[in-house]
């Protein structure tokens, strides 16, 4: 995947981590739940020193 977006993106915008997920969160609205989706699928990296 990164190879494919390399020749189309900025390096910044290529994400650094990929994760395929079964569904997406969302809200009443539709939105999708950027806080739920990153609290469900990286919960093993955020693991509670983001404190700094």
């Amino acid at each position: 995947m990164r190879r494919a977006l390399k020749p189309r993106l900025a390096n910044y915008k290529i994400p650094q981590v990929m994760k395929v997920v079964d569904s997406i969160p969302r809200n009443a609205m539709g939105k999708i739940n950027k806080k739920q989706l990153v609290s469900a699928v990286f919960a093993d990296e955020h693991s509670g020193d983001e404190a700094a």
